[in-house]
C-alpha cells in the first residue's frame, strides 16, 4: 500500500515496521517465523520490532499475544489505519527533508541539519540515497550552496502527487496549510449539477488539489510550453477550476490553469459511461479523432476476431487520445512516473502490444509522439480488459451435482462467489449438459462419472469440496484474472 514512500525511507528499521504493520493489517493472526520468512529478516529482529511497535502504537491500536497460535493486530473501530504508518512516517528524516523541500524552502546543509537532528554528514549520506530514487524523475537535491531541490516544476508536482497520494486524507503532509478537501467535492458535484461530470478518481484528483495550491503559495509556480489554452475541453472545465483554486485564494494563470485542468482529466476513470453532455461535446469538437479511433477499433476487432465495439474499449482509447492530445509532454510526463504498471502491459501481453503497435504506425498523431511505446503500453491495458469483457461470456463452468438439493444449491452459489465475475457458472442436469454445444474453454464441474468422449475437461469435486479440488480449478482459469502472476 505504501511500497514506494517505504522506498524512500532510509533509515532500515522504519521501513521494516512498515513493511511489518502492512503485514499484520493484511493478516489475522501469524507466527513471528511467518512474519521473518515474509520480509526476510530474524524472528529474533521482528520480536524486537514487534515489542518497539507496542510501545509506540497510536492510542487505539494494540498487539495481542496469543500464545502458541502466534500475534495480533487490534484496534478500536473509529481509530483510522492510516494512524499507524503515519506516525512511522513522520519519525523518518527522509521524510522530513521531502516535507521541507515540498514547501520550496532553501537552507545552507548546516542549519538545516541542525533542524533535522542531525550531523551534517549524516545529511549528506541521506542526500545521496534520495538523489538515486529521484533520478528517474529528473530531480536532484543540490547542497552547492543551499540544499534545494532542483528540475522542472511538473516533475517535482509529478513526484511529489505519486509519493503523497496515499497520504492525501486529513490533510496529512499539508499540516501547515488549512486546503478544504470539501472544496473538491463541491467542484465535482457542481460538474454534476450541469450533468458534464465524469466518473473520476476522487483522491487522485484531491492528491492534485492540494499539491498544486501549496506550491503556488509557495510561488513554486509551473514551467510548460505545451499548452492550449483554447482548446475546447479545456474552455469547458475552466471555469469550474478557476473557481474551485479560487476558494483557497488562487487565481489560476495560463499555464497553471492549464496544468489544474490537465491534472483533473488525468483523474478520468475509464470503462465508464460518460455523461451524455460530455460525450456530445467529445464527438462534436473531436470528431478526426474519434474517427480514428473507430477505424483503429474496427480493425483490432476483425484482426482479433472479436467483438470490441460491445464493450468499453472505443471510449477507453478516446478518452486515452484525448490525454495525450491535450499535452503530449504532459502525457508522458505522468506516465513516467508510473512505469511499472506499463513494463507489466508490455510484458504480459506482447502479442496485443505489438499488434497495436502496427495498427498506430501510420498514424499522423502517433508520428509526434516522444515515447509511442508508453502511449502503446497504456493502450494495451485497456485492450486486454476490453477482450476479457467480450470474451467473459465465452468461458463457462457447468455444474453438474448429485447430492441433497438445498446443499447442492448453496454449493453452486459458493462457486459461483470463488470464480468471480469473468466466468459463467450454470446449474445444469446430465440431460441438459448432452444437449450443449460445449466451446473449447467451457469445463465441467462434477461429482459423479461423466463419458470423457463428450467433453474437454471436467473437474471431479467431493460432496464437500476439498481446497485443493477448489485450487486446481482457479489454477485453470488463473490466467483470466492476473496475467503473467
Amino acid at each position: 500500500m505504501y511500497q514506494f514512500a517505504q522506498s524512500l525511507i532510509i533509515e532500515k528499521d522504519i521501513a521494516r515496521k512498515v513493511s511489518l504493520l502492512e503485514f499484520l493489517t493484511n493478516s489475522d493472526i501469524v507466527t513471528v517465523k511467518e512474519i521473518a520468512d515474509q520480509i526476510g529478516v530474524s524472528p529474533r529482529t521482528i520480536s524486537s520490532d514487534i515489542q518497539s511497535l507496542r510501545d509506540s502504537l497510536p492510542e487505539g491500536w494494540q498487539i495481542d499475544s496469543l500464545g502458541n497460535s502466534g500475534i495480533k493486530l487490534s484496534r478500536q473501530a473509529e481509530v483510522p489505519i492510516s494512524s499507524l504508518w503515519e506516525d512511522l512516517v513522520e519519525q523518518s528524516i527522509s521524510f522530513q527533508l521531502l516535507k521541507f523541500l515540498f514547501r520550496g524552502h532553501k537552507q545552507a546543509s548546516s542549519a538545516l541539519a541542525a533542524e533535522l537532528g542531525t550531523s551534517t554528514e549524516s545529511l549528506r549520506r541521506l542526500i545521496t540515497f534520495l538523489n538515486k530514487k529521484l533520478s528517474p524523475y529528473q530531480l536532484k537535491i543540490l547542497t552547492k550552496n543551499q540544499v534545494t531541490l532542483v528540475g522542472s516544476e511538473a516533475d517535482i508536482r509529478i513526484f511529489y502527487h505519486r509519493l503523497l497520494l496515499p497520504f492525501t486524507h486529513a490533510n496529512f503532509f499539508f499540516d501547515d496549510y488549512p486546503i478544504h478537501e470539501s472544496f473538491y467535492h463541491q467542484f465535482l458535484r457542481a460538474l454534476d449539477r450541469d450533468q458534464i461530470g465524469p466518473s473520476v478518481e476522487s483522491i487522485w484528483g484531491i492528491c492534485w488539489y492540494f499539491i498544486n495550491t501549496i506550491r503556488i503559495k509557495a510561488n513554486c509556480r509551473i514551467d510548460i510550453d505545451d499548452t492550449h489554452i483554447n482548446d475546447p475541453l479545456f474552455q469547458l472545465f475552466s471555469p469550474y477550476l478557476t473557481q474551485l483554486y479560487h476558494q483557497e485564494g488562487i487565481y489560476l494563470d495560463g499555464e497553471e490553469g492549464f496544468f489544474a485542468f490537465y491534472c483533473f482529466i488525468e483523474s478520468w476513470n475509464f470503462s465508464e459511461v460518460p455523461p451524455i453532455k460530455t460525450e456530445t461535446f467529445v464527438r462534436q469538437h473531436y470528431r478526426e479523432l474519434q474517427q480514428s479511433c473507430d477505424v483503429i477499433v474496427g480493425q483490432l476487432a476483425t484482426e482479433l476476431r472479436v467483438e470490441l465495439t460491445q464493450t468499453f474499449f472505443s471510449k477507453n482509447l478516446l478518452l486515452l487520445f484525448l490525454k495525450y492530445t491535450e499535452s503530449i509532454s504532459l502525457s508522458e510526463k505522468f506516465v513516467l512516473a508510473h512505469l511499472e504498471v506499463l513494463n507489466y502491459g508490455k510484458h504480459n501481453y506482447a502479442s496485443y502490444w505489438q499488434l497495436l503497435a502496427n495498427h498506430l504506425a501510420a498514424s499522423p498523431f502517433y508520428q509526434t509522439l516522444v515515447y509511442p511505446e508508453h502511449f502503446i503500453s497504456s493502450a494495451v491495458l485497456l485492450l486486454a480488459e476490453a477482450i476479457s469483457q467480450e470474451s467473459r461470456a465465452r468461458r463457462h463452468i457447468y455444474f453438474t451435482y448429485q447430492g441433497e438439493p438445498a446443499w447442492k444449491s448453496y454449493l453452486a452459489n459458493e462457486l459461483n462467489a470463488i470464480f468471480g465475475g469473468r466466468i459463467s457458472l450454470a446449474s445444469v442436469e446430465m440431460e441438459e449438459l448432452l444437449r450443449k454445444q460445449l466451446d473449447e474453454e467451457d469445463i465441467i464441474v462434477t461429482n459423479h462419472p461423466i463419458d470423457q468422449a463428450l467433453i474437454n475437461k471436467v473437474f471431479y469435486i467431493s460432496t464437500i469440496p476439498t481446497k485443493s479440488e477448489i485450487n486446481s480449478i482457479k489454477e485453470h482459469f488463473a490466467h483470466l484474472y492476473f496475467s503473467g502472476l
